[in-house]
């Protein structure tokens, strides 16, 4: 399963951040579920996203467990060019893969939180 998310900071913000994945919260049952995160230039989110050619910006590596967050990578998010002007999207690609033990009618859901701070 592959889902996009996009985030930027706000109309008024004065200065860039640096955006860490600092944790997944679970709820109902997730096991035999890995997943990847990556950085990409659009909304689009695929198995060509996670593969482009240009190769997206990996956060999180391919096939670590859903109930973690295997690295502590980082992206930046940059200010608005004046003070009515959002800064620009980053767009995040999350795709979910089940592995060979996924219980049929299984049900789980995960929360990433994202830590942001200023530069």
């Amino acid at each position: 399963m592959y889902s996009p998310f996009a985030v930027r900071l706000a109309v008024g913000t004065t200065t860039g951040a640096s955006v860490a994945v600092q944790a997944v919260t679970n709820t109902g049952v997730v096991t035999n579920l890995t997943y990847t995160m990556v950085t990409t230039g659009s909304i689009t989110c695929s198995a060509a996203t996670i593969t482009a050619a240009a190769g997206p910006a990996i956060l999180v590596p391919a096939g670590t467990a859903l109930t973690s967050v295997a690295t502590q990578s980082t992206f930046t998010l940059a200010q608005g060019a004046n003070a009515t002007t959002p800064g620009a999207t980053q767009f995040l690609c999350f795709a979910v893969t089940a592995g060979a033990g996924l219980a049929q009618g299984q049900s789980g859901t995960a929360t990433w939180q994202f830590l942001a701070t200023s530069t």
